[in-house]
C-alpha cells in the first residue's frame, strides 16, 4: 500500500517537471504570413497620369532643302559679287563692289593677291558707302596701285588719274588709304608692283 502511493507521488513529480519545462521553451510558432488579398500599397501603383515614354532614335530627317545643296566658296568663285552692308532693303537697289582683272609685276602669285584683296573686301565697300552718301548714283571704275616690299607690307599706294576720271577722288584716296595698311606674304624675290581696279554699282 505505501509502495503505490509513492508510486504515484513520484509519477506526479515528473509530470510536473515536464509541464515546468515545457513553459519554459522559446515558441517554435511560425509568425502569421501577410494575408495575399491584402490591397497593394498605394505608392506602389503606377502614376495613371504619367506621360508615356516615346522610344526615339539618333537619326534624324535632313532639314528641308538642304538635301543635294552644292557647296558654294566664294574665294573660290572668281564672279563672285560683294554687296554693300547698310544699304538696299526689301523692294531697293543693292551696291555692288566687285573685284576686276589684276595686273601684277614680280615674284608673287596673282591667286594670292586675289585672295587678299579680297579678304580685305570690306574696306572698300566702306569706302563706297560713304561715296554713295555724297552721290547716291556713284558708279564706275576706280584703280588703286599698290608696291608689295620684300617684308610683305605695303610701302606704297595710290589711286592714280584715269580716263575717264572717277567721280569721286575721296573715294579713290579712302581705297588708297586702306590697302596701305594690308599685309601680303613675303615675295619669293624683291618687290611686286601691283594695278588693282574696282567696279562699283549703286545696283
Amino acid at each position: 500500500m505505501v509502495a503505490s502511493v509513492m508510486l504515484r507521488g513520484s509519477v506526479l513529480l515528473v509530470l510536473f517537471a515536464l509541464l515546468a519545462c515545457d513553459s519554459t521553451q522559446p515558441s517554435t510558432r511560425t509568425p502569421a504570413e501577410p494575408d495575399a488579398a491584402a490591397e497593394p500599397d498605394a505608392a506602389q501603383e503606377p502614376d495613371a497620369t504619367a506621360e508615356p515614354e516615346v522610344e526615339t532614335t539618333a537619326e534624324e530627317e535632313p532639314a528641308a532643302g538642304l538635301v543635294g545643296a552644292p557647296d558654294f566658296d566664294p574665294e573660290e568663285d572668281s564672279d563672285f559679287e560683294s554687296t554693300g552692308g547698310g544699304f538696299g532693303g526689301r523692294g531697293q537697289a543693292v551696291p555692288v563692289v566687285r573685284q576686276a582683272s589684276a595686273t601684277v609685276e614680280g615674284e608673287l602669285d596673282k591667286d594670292i593677291i586675289r585672295r587678299i584683296v579680297r579678304a580685305h573686301i570690306n574696306e572698300v565697300r566702306a569706302c563706297y558707302n560713304e561715296g554713295l552718301k555724297r552721290d547716291p548714283a556713284l558708279a564706275g571704275e576706280i584703280t588703286v596701285e599698290f608696291t608689295i616690299s620684300s617684308a610683305g607690307e605695303v610701302s606704297e599706294a595710290k589711286s592714280p588719274d584715269t580716263t575717264p576720271p572717277f567721280a569721286d577722288p575721296k573715294m579713290a584716296k579712302c581705297v588708297a588709304t586702306a590697302v596701305k595698311n594690308w599685309k601680303f606674304p613675303k615675295p619669293t624675290k624683291g618687290e611686286v608692283h601691283v594695278v588693282y581696279p574696282f567696279t562699283v554699282d549703286p545696283g
